[in-house]
């Protein structure tokens, strides 16, 4: 039995070391995160400068305004590796002329072109209200047996409640 508690010893020993190198890794990738941020806010910093610097007016600004463009794309690039070192979001990628637009139709001829029609407001993260119109004579001819239902025809639009925007779903009875 005494053979059992030196091995049992011996495992909590190493056990113990495991803890504690984790615990020292935990604590230098707790610095290097706080690093990482501190210098993603500092060249966030200076990203507003240069903007501030490019885009004042033209009696405050520098001469050489291609200079600064160089120097702002630079501080963008830079910014955005550490943004995708730090996990944060990059910024948005410009639309190719291979992609659809966003509400998936074909773009037009223009570059800057986002698609055409209207967004479809049923993909928006908005709390539903559905008013369904039925006429009534059709209705009592529906229980008859007379005529049958052919579906609906919805509409979506945006509506206001006290503090928050629904969408409001008016479904017509065909």
């Amino acid at each position: 039995m005494p053979a059992s508690v030196a091995e049992l010893q011996a495992l909590l020993a190493v056990e113990r070391a495991r803890a504690l190198e984790a615990a020292q890794r935990v604590a230098e990738l707790e610095q290097e995160r706080d690093n990482l941020r501190a210098a993603h806010e500092r060249l966030r910093q200076e990203l507003e400068l240069w903007k501030r610097r490019l885009f004042v007016a033209k009696a405050e600004r520098a001469n050489d305004v291609n200079q600064l463009k160089h120097e702002f794309a630079e501080k963008m690039r830079q910014l955005d590796a550490l943004a995708g070192a730090l996990g944060l979001a990059v910024g948005e990628q410009k639309p190719s002329d291979e992609q659809p637009a966003a509400d998936g139709k074909p773009r037009g001829k223009r570059k800057n072109n986002r698609g055409t029609g209207r967004r479809d407001l049923r993909d928006l993260p908005l709390l539903e209200e559905r008013i369904e119109l039925a006429d009534p004579h059709l209705e009592k001819l529906v229980e008859e047996g007379k005529c049958t239902r052919h579906g609906v025809d919805e509409r979506c639009t945006i509506g206001h409640r006290r503090a928050t925007k629904r969408r409001v779903v008016i479904a017509r009875v065909r």
